[in-house]
């Protein structure tokens, strides 16, 4: 089986979405979930992706978001993903 980056974020995102009940949290993770693969398809930094997703989310709503992910993000695979979330709200807070 060999890496699809698509597939991933699509399975992800199913995976990400089972529990999540409104419109505006499917969009906003879906669209989180993409700026986080961002970061390693164009090789961002993370201040760089960080800035990203402020300018996309705003503080709050991309705290929210990430405390979702990483609730929802169960599979050990993608543990790099959780990671590098937590990460990120290391450096929000």
């Amino acid at each position: 089986m060999s890496f699809d980056p698509v597939r991933d974020i699509l399975e992800i995102n199913v995976l990400l979405l089972q529990n999540i009940h409104t419109v505006y949290h499917q969009i906003s993770l879906h669209r989180c979930k993409l700026f986080v693969y961002q970061r390693e398809r164009w090789s961002l930094d993370e201040e760089q992706l960080l800035q990203n997703l402020l300018t996309q989310f705003g503080k709050e709503d991309l705290k929210r978001i990430s405390q979702i992910m990483i609730s929802k993000t169960q599979r050990q695979v993608y543990h790099r993903v959780k990671s590098d979330t937590k990460s990120l709200i290391a450096k929000i807070q």
